[in-house]
């Protein structure tokens, strides 16, 4: 749906539409200035690394659950419905997955304009 010269669209929608892949997958999905969102889908428990990008980077799992660590070993538990955040820069390894595993990778360029992180923990 075109409204105002903006693109609307359902990206949950597209989540399922790209469906199991045989091992990692990575699927664009949006892309807008400095903003890309694309899928990403790991069938089997196999770990996969992501090497550093300039970019911000959010997670949301969309299903299954796994491990994320950084370069430096820290390792962070999450499962469907997470919101993980790596900063630029960063190395990140995904291990002791779930046999199907699937989460948006949204990517903010560091040039962008500034959002403003605080955890309330």
């Amino acid at each position: 749906m075109v409204v105002g010269g903006t693109r609307i669209c359902n990206l949950t929608a597209s989540a399922y539409r790209h469906g199991d892949g045989e091992s990692v997958r990575l699927n664009p999905v949006l892309t807008h200035g400095s903003l890309s969102a694309e899928i990403v889908t790991a069938t089997g428990a196999a770990p996969f690394e992501q090497g550093p990008v300039d970019r911000d980077i959010f997670y949301v799992v969309i299903a299954g659950f796994g491990v994320l660590q950084d370069g430096a070993g820290a390792e962070v538990d999450f499962t469907a419905g997470d919101l993980l955040f790596v900063p630029a820069g960063i190395d990140r390894r995904f291990s002791k997955l779930s046999s199907k595993f699937q989460t948006w990778r949204i990517m903010l360029s560091c040039g962008a304009p500034q959002v403003r992180l605080e955890l309330a923990l």
